[in-house]
């Protein structure tokens, strides 16, 4: 996840409440603010007021729709844990036959 305050800063970015930003849009021509931005604890919502995607808008900054979202660790180490599981169980079944 990414800090606004640091990602927009070339774009006039400016907080406007708390956890509440408002930037110049990076996927357009924006002259004055246009992209409202809220950070919660575990994602960064995105919305432009001329219909910008958020796919859009990261992507023109150097970033993807994943770097809005807070990573999981418990969910990242369980995944690995159940695909290293499936993997033996296939060799396992791959070896019998």
């Amino acid at each position: 996840m990414f800090d606004p305050l640091i990602a927009f800063q070339h774009h006039g970015v400016k907080q406007t409440g708390n956890n509440r930003y408002l930037s110049r849009c990076p996927a357009h021509e924006d002259r004055s603010p246009s992209l409202s931005i809220t950070t919660g604890p575990d994602k960064i919502l995105l919305h432009c007021h001329a219909g910008c995607t958020p796919q859009s808008i990261v992507e023109s900054i150097g970033y993807g729709l994943g770097d809005l979202f807070q990573e999981d660790k418990e969910f990242k180490e369980g995944f690995h844990q159940r695909k290293k599981i499936q993997l033996h169980e296939t060799q396992f079944i791959t070896d019998f036959q």
